[in-house]
């Protein structure tokens, strides 16, 4: 691997199940790969929700580019690897607002 690598999450505030979820495998994540990972918790509305152009939560940035958004991620393949990041789960969020499911 080269270089660090840059996981940032955004959830809303309070999170919701879906984005506990998500700041959950967060963790789980980091455990996994140790320095060689930053991960970063962007919790409620920030400057870096306009950076991405976000509406909508739980969302996902990897290395400074959008991965997904409006969905609960079901698992995780690798955080590393650039072409699978994370699977969605089965549930969106119907409307551009925060996900309150």
């Amino acid at each position: 691997m080269v270089g660090k690598k840059k996981l940032e999450t955004f959830t809303a505030e309070p999170p919701c199940p879906g984005c506990t979820k998500l700041l959950e495998l967060a963790d789980r994540i980091k455990e996994n790969y140790g320095n060689e990972l930053e991960v970063v918790k962007h919790i409620g509305p920030c400057e870096e929700f306009d950076k991405y152009g976000l509406t909508v939560v739980p969302a996902v940035v990897i290395n400074g580019e959008l991965n997904f958004f409006g969905v609960v991620p079901a698992k995780v393949e690798t955080p590393v690897e650039p072409d699978v990041i994370l699977s969605a789960g089965d549930r969106q969020c119907e409307s551009e607002t925060w996900c309150t499911e």
